[in-house]
């Protein structure tokens, strides 16, 4: 079967809003309880997060989140690039980008002359790829329903892992 110019797999997903670390409000480590927050919470805290320029995290070259103490590289990050709320659809978007140096520099074929041609970024550029995550704002019995667009080169477990706090 082939491949069409427009296919991209997209996730379905059910989101419960929890609260990670327990620390964060003053749940009990030793029950283990989880704390109840609402996706509304959550998404304001991404939206400060995001105001603030501090809406991504860091990887390796391995595409390992960094931790605090670990030198990042500016270039090599998965980030929120916009957040929108539509109350008229009721759903909650995110652009996410990953900016990613160890990826190629993209390829043209001149089919007329046998030739390749790699246009290299530019100075402040990055190879990168985009995906959005659409959050229906309204609950069901088994959570918020969301659909993902895979990225290229970028696993869902990657993006879901920063989000969820764990």
């Amino acid at each position: 079967m082939v491949a069409l110019n427009t296919e991209r797999r997209v996730f379905l997903w059910r989101i419960r809003p929890i609260a990670s670390p327990h620390e964060a409000n003053g749940a009990d480590r030793a029950s283990g309880d989880k704390v109840v927050v609402s996706l509304d919470e959550i998404i304001r805290l991404l939206e400060a997060e995001h105001s603030a320029g501090r809406g991504r995290v860091f990887l390796s070259d391995t595409g390992r989140i960094l931790d605090d103490d670990e030198e990042p590289d500016e270039k090599n990050r998965l980030y929120i690039a916009e957040i929108a709320r539509d109350p008229n659809r009721g759903v909650i978007t995110l652009l996410i980008n990953r900016g990613d140096p160890n990826i190629a520099s993209p390829s043209f074929i001149n089919t007329v002359e046998g030739t390749v041609r790699t246009e290299p970024p530019a100075e402040d550029e990055v190879p990168g790829a985009s995906a959005h995550l659409v959050i229906a704002d309204k609950a069901t019995a088994d959570g918020h329903r969301a659909c993902f667009e895979q990225m290229p080169h970028v696993s869902s477990t990657l993006v879901r892992t920063p989000l969820s706090g764990s």
